[in-house]
């Protein structure tokens, strides 16, 4: 206990001691420190329609397990006007998933099931009105990750399934659909949950790879319109998720974009390639790390650019401050098209936990 709060006191002295560095603004650094570590906030992880979108605060792509895949439509629509921010994550092979034994001896069966299609809506990095609206496909070839393809797993779940069901007993006072009630909440019981928690805790960061196609429209001032929509870009990426022990995992992405250029002197092609780790030390201190690499090139090479793109975050847990105390450095360096690019500290305390499994 004396060690943690020694961690507590060294993150706030150093706060202290260099808040005078700090970006003007750092009074708002939680709302910056959440764009270093989420592209967009629509409530899936890693959309794959976000990919190779342009304004994506996180360069290296971040995946998004079996566990975490979803739903979230947004709203798309401001009146007439397609609105940033938006997303729908859908996988629609999951009816080919056939029975949970089909699925576990069929590898093809389970790349139908895993693989997602998304949609979703962003602005650019200027801040103008223009929307940009991409579509994704993400492929997962292998996840040890998996829940349904682990039988000892499934095997562990069914037994202790049963095993509650059999201690349900009918009650002659209760209606039908009481009793129905009380079998479907057996799932919810914490024998059963205690299982799903072990397995989600002992593979969060288990080896997996994901590789995946995008491409994106400009829709001027945000109009769903022919005269309003202009080709974006079009690529492909992949991402290599690796344990580094029980506390860590490294990302491996690297993408490829194609972009519509309307002239010789705007971009034409985008390479990025980069990695990121998070390292889980205890329940009250989580740290976050990524650096990338972006290659800009033009039809006249002469305008082509490189820059480097990092941030670095740690949060530590702090009962007495109600929350998280969060210091974070990175962004951009500068380079030729966004000269103002810079790397800037920002520190801040929130009540939710930003780095997460």
């Amino acid at each position: 206990m004396k060690n943690t709060y020694k961690i507590y006191l060294l993150v706030l002295l150093s706060s202290i001691a260099i808040s005078g560095y700090a970006q003007p603004g750092a009074g708002d650094g939680a709302a910056a420190i959440k764009e270093l570590l989420t592209a967009v906030n629509y409530g899936v992880p890693a959309s794959p329609a976000f990919e190779l979108l342009p304004g994506k605060a996180s360069e290296v792509t971040h995946l998004n397990f079996a566990h975490d895949i979803g739903v979230n439509a947004g709203t798309f629509f401001n009146g007439s006007k397609l609105q940033a921010g938006a997303a729908v994550d859908l996988r629609p092979f999951s009816f080919t998933g056939g029975d949970l034994k089909q699925y576990q001896e069929n590898y093809l069966t389970r790349l139908a099931w895993r693989t997602t299609v998304a949609l979703g809506t962003t602005s650019g990095k200027s801040g103008g009105n223009d929307v940009f609206l991409g579509v994704g496909l993400r492929i997962t070839l292998i996840d040890k990750s998996d829940p349904k393809n682990d039988k000892a797993f499934t095997q562990k779940l069914a037994d202790a399934y049963d095993s509650v069901l059999f201690k349900i007993t009918p009650d002659l006072e209760e209606t039908l659909e009481q009793f129905q009630e009380r079998v479907d909440m057996a799932g919810k019981s914490p024998s059963v949950q205690r299982i799903r928690d072990e397995f989600t805790a002992n593979t969060w960061n288990a080896l997996r790879w994901d590789v995946g196609l995008g491409a994106s429209d400009r829709a001027a001032s945000g109009y769903l319109k022919r005269d309003s929509l202009f080709r974006d870009r079009i690529g492909l990426w992949s991402a290599l998720g690796l344990p580094l022990g029980k506390k860590a995992q490294l990302t491996i992405s690297g993408n490829s974009a194609w972009v519509s250029h309307r002239n010789d002197t705007t971009e034409r092609h985008r390479y990025v390639a980069g990695a990121r780790a998070r390292f889980f030390l205890s329940s009250a201190l989580a740290i976050s790390g990524e650096y990338a690499r972006i290659f800009s090139k033009y039809p006249q090479p002469g305008l082509n650019e490189r820059w480097n793109h990092l941030a670095i975050v740690a949060e530590v847990k702090i009962p007495k401050l109600g929350g998280w105390f969060s210091f974070a450095y990175g962004g951009d360096s500068a380079h030729r098209t966004d000269k103002a690019a810079k790397f800037a500290i920002n520190y801040a305390v929130y009540a939710d936990q930003l780095i997460k499994k």
